[in-house]
Formats: structure tokens, C-alpha cells, sequence
């Protein structure tokens, strides 16, 4: 691990230490504020490519692309939602790492006070999504 990402859990374990009863979307936040992007998606090649291919519908090829953004591009809200749906519809494997990946995804939408009409109807339609994620 490099040196900012070991501040940025410390920082986020601090938080979670500090504000144990607030909701995940204040965490989140403050989450947010420790992570900075490497690079922009409007200037990535990767990240336009990825959603090429799922506008394609290449949705296996498309969840690997977005997989291998997702560390970079955490809690993205055009990428967590490809994740979930690609996720939820079973185009990307089983991996830990991935898994994980894919709960800070539904995490992005689900710290939101109101939740997104798309998630919702996905979160009725598919039993994997109605796990709890902590």
C-alpha cells in the first residue's frame, strides 16, 4: 500500500471511530474528502472505453474494464451503477476483491437519503441486492 492510501483508511477509520451513530452517508462523505482521483474520466480513454462496450451491451468485457477502473475511480456514480446492474445480472465473477468492489458500489447508493429509482426497482428484482451490506 502507498503512503496516501495507508492516511486515507486511517483517516476513514477515525471517522468511523469519532461518529459511530452517523449515518453511512456523512462517513461516506468524509470518505470521499481524503480520495482524490488520479485522473479525470472526461480525459480517460479507459473509463469512455468501458462505457462504450456497455452501451455495446459486451457486458462480460464491459465488467472487467469497469473492474479494473474501480480502484482508481471509487465511488463513481456512473461506474457503481454499471457494476450493480452488471453485478446483479451475474456478468462479473465471483472474485473477494470484486465483491468487495461491488459493495462499495451499492454503498454509493445506498448511504443516499433517498435512494435512486433504478436502484430501487433492481434492489426488488434481484435477491443478491437485498443482502445487507454490513
Amino acid at each position: 500500500m502507498t503512503r496516501h492510501q495507508i492516511n486515507c483508511y486511517q483517516r476513514l477509520q477515525q471517522h468511523l471511530d469519532q461518529h459511530k451513530n452517523e449515518p453511512h452517508s456523512i462517513i461516506k462523505n468524509m470518505w470521499l474528502a481524503t480520495m482524490q482521483p488520479t485522473s479525470s474520466h472526461q480525459t480517460d480513454d479507459n473509463y469512455r472505453y468501458a462505457l462504450r462496450l456497455v452501451k455495446k451491451k459486451y457486458y462480460t468485457e464491459a465488467g472487467q474494464s469497469i473492474l479494473l477502473l474501480w480502484p482508481q475511480y471509487r465511488f463513481d456514480d456512473v461506474l457503481a451503477r454499471c457494476l450493480i446492474e452488471l453485478s446483479s445480472r451475474g456478468y462479473i465473477d465471483n472474485d473477494p476483491q470484486h465483491q468487495q468492489w461491488i459493495k462499495e458500489a451499492r454503498w454509493t447508493f445506498e448511504s443516499q437519503e433517498f435512494k435512486p429509482d433504478w436502484y430501487l426497482k433492481l434492489k426488488a428484482q434481484y435477491h443478491c441486492l437485498q443482502r445487507p451490506l454490513y
